[in-house]
């Protein structure tokens, strides 16, 4: 974070599916985890228990459905709190399931 003139100056970052943020990096920061699911129901219930397991670091959840290759899919919006190691963790967990595509924004 950095200042001027008295404004505060924050950047945004996107990683790829293979980068995971590393923790100095997100403290006293908002992370928002996108998700996106396609459409199977074996991948759904994944997703779901995941999410449950680490909802005590989820502030905010909205889910929208979406179209992914002309197929349905659904969009999971996660504002993220608490510890930063099991936020870490929970984006790891997300991106070893198939069918799941996981992009993070930090500001």
């Amino acid at each position: 974070m950095k200042t001027l003139e008295g404004i505060e100056i924050r950047e945004m970052t996107f990683t790829s599916d293979k980068e995971t943020l590393n923790v100095e990096s997100i403290k006293n920061s908002v992370e928002i985890l996108c998700i996106l699911v396609e459409r199977s129901p074996s991948v759904i219930l994944s997703v779901q228990k995941l999410l449950t397991s680490y909802g005590c670091n989820i502030r905010t959840r909205l889910g929208v459905n979406e179209v992914f290759f002309g197929e349905p899919a659904g969009l999971i919006i996660l504002e993220l709190k608490g510890d930063e190691k099991q936020r870490i963790l929970l984006e790891k967990d997300l991106k070893t399931l198939n069918k799941v595509h996981v992009r993070t924004m930090v500001f």
